[in-house]
Formats: structure tokens, sequence, C-alpha cells
């Protein structure tokens, strides 16, 4: 009998204190940021969750353990002949940034999520390192702690300025 594969994802409404905070937790907690994609097949350390490179995007990220950054895989595109993070085979968190439009009074929802393992080829399931599990684990329970859902974020968990735009009539986009 095949397992279930296991994935966790918060959806959110941050702005950039509530990122700060994330952030310090994060490397109290030994994770480095990681571009999205770069030309190297190996993953490339950003300075912080909103460090832009030439090929990668500040609003998407992965967090790994430091300690963990040789179990990170990379995936070539042809097409647009850069790696990119294998999030289905690699310890880590995708990080998807809310998206701030001051000129529209607008966020959109970012998200974080990981996955606890993967199938193989022979419909085999293997468990990513434990250490990876134990830790994500955690940051998902402390951002739940630090955070709260709110009805004005379509039941999400939401921060204090994105809180305050949304109490102001702003608009907290679902998608």
């Amino acid at each position: 009998m095949k397992k279930k594969t296991q994935n966790k994802q918060i959806h959110f409404y941050l702005g950039e204190e509530d990122e700060q905070m994330i952030a310090a937790y994060l490397q109290e907690r030994g994770y480095v940021v990681l571009a999205y994609a770069n030309t190297q097949n190996a993953p490339l350390i950003c300075e912080n969750l909103t460090d832009q490179t030439d090929f990668s995007v500040a609003w998407r990220k992965f967090w790994a353990l430091e300690t963990l950054l040789s179990e990170v895989k990379m995936v070539f595109n042809e097409k647009r002949n850069l790696y990119f993070v294998d999030n289905l085979y690699s310890p880590t968190i995708e990080w998807q940034r809310s998206i701030w439009l001051k000129e529209n009074n607008t966020v959109s929802r970012g998200r974080i999520y990981y996955q606890t393992g993967f199938y193989t080829e022979n419909g085999e399931w293997i468990e990513k390192n434990p250490l990876f599990g134990q830790s994500a684990t955690q940051i998902f329970q402390w951002f739940k702690k630090n955070f709260t859902k709110s009805e004005l974020a379509h039941g999400n968990y939401v921060g204090l300025s994105a809180l305050a735009l949304a109490q102001e009539g702003g608009i907290l986009k679902a998608f």
C-alpha cells in the first residue's frame, strides 16, 4: 500500500516587518535562504528573504538548514538555461512572499510549503531527512504561534500591517 504524500502549507498576508521577524527566527535555527534559480548546479545562498539576484525573484525563495545543504537537489531547465531548486526531492521549505501593490491598496496571498518525502519511479516512499522534518514542523508551529488567522484574511494567517490594511478597506487577494 502506498503511503500518502505528506505536505504542509500555510497561506498568509505579511508585511516587511513580519518578514524581518521570520528571517531572524530562521537564522537562529540555522536556516539559509536559497535563490529560486541560478546558473550553477548548486544552491545559491541569498542575503535575505527579499534579496533579488540576476536569476531569482524577490517573491519566491527556499529555506534550507545549512547542515543539509548538500542534500539540496537542483534541476536544469533547458528552455530557460537555469538550474532550479527541486523542492520535491530536497529538504527545503518553499517561501512565496505576499506582494504589496500600494497603488491599488492590495496585498496578494503568500505561502510556505514543504513535503516530508517523495515516491521513487519504482513506487517506493522515501522520507526526507528526519532533521528536516522535525525542524520544518517547529517552524510551522512557530509561525502559527506568532501570526493569527483572520476572517479579514479569508481565514489565513495575517501580520499586523496587512491586518491594518484590511481594516482600513484595503484588499487582501485570495489568489
